[in-house]
């Protein structure tokens, strides 16, 4: 399904984002899913299409937009997310990032979720809190319905079953696993 060929370092010892060797949302040539999922939320071509394919629930929902709407406000979303994260103190960051399931079972791998900056945003970024020191983006996207894409929980899962085979446990453990490769 997804294999981790990397993790990358994003946000110096707080923020770190996998990069799948393969999958099935064209990873080839991304650096790592932070980079990739950047990439597309502010890809007009990409966006268009995507909002085409799911004009109903832009346009019949409490979203009530059109697709060339739905772009700019994506773009407009997207460039205050990632501004924003870069521009986060590494303790803020950590915070910035809610948990995904309002009971962690495992508290070692909390699954978190952050959201875009405007209000009612469908931008999502979902990783793996290790340890309490550093959040792992596993993906995201653009949610535009109740229910969590099951590809997401997919990722979560095997980045920590990866995590857990590779005894990466804190962020010392990733920064030696990261210096390894």
């Amino acid at each position: 399904m997804f294999a981790v060929e990397k993790i990358n370092e994003i946000k110096q010892d707080v923020l770190y984002a996998v990069k799948y060797t393969e999958c099935s949302h064209c990873c080839e040539g991304y650096q790592d899913e932070f980079q990739r999922l950047f990439d597309c939320w502010d890809d007009t071509l990409y966006l268009y299409d995507f909002f085409k394919q799911n004009k109903s629930l832009i346009e019949k929902s409490f979203y009530d937009c059109t697709i060339e709407e739905a772009v700019n406000r994506t773009i407009n979303d997207a460039q205050n997310l990632e501004k924003k994260l870069s521009d986060l103190k590494p303790e803020e960051v950590l915070d910035f990032f809610k948990p995904l399931h309002r009971i962690n079972y495992d508290k070692n791998y909390d699954q978190m979720k952050a959201y875009g900056i405007l209000s009612k945003s469908w931008l999502r970024l979902y990783g793996i809190k290790v340890d309490d020191e550093i959040i792992i983006i596993t993906g995201g996207g653009i949610k535009l319905t109740r229910r969590m894409d099951d590809i997401f929980l997919a990722q979560l899962k095997q980045v920590k079953d990866w995590l857990i085979a590779k005894t990466i446990i804190d962020k010392d453990s990733l920064i030696d696993y990261i210096k390894e490769i």
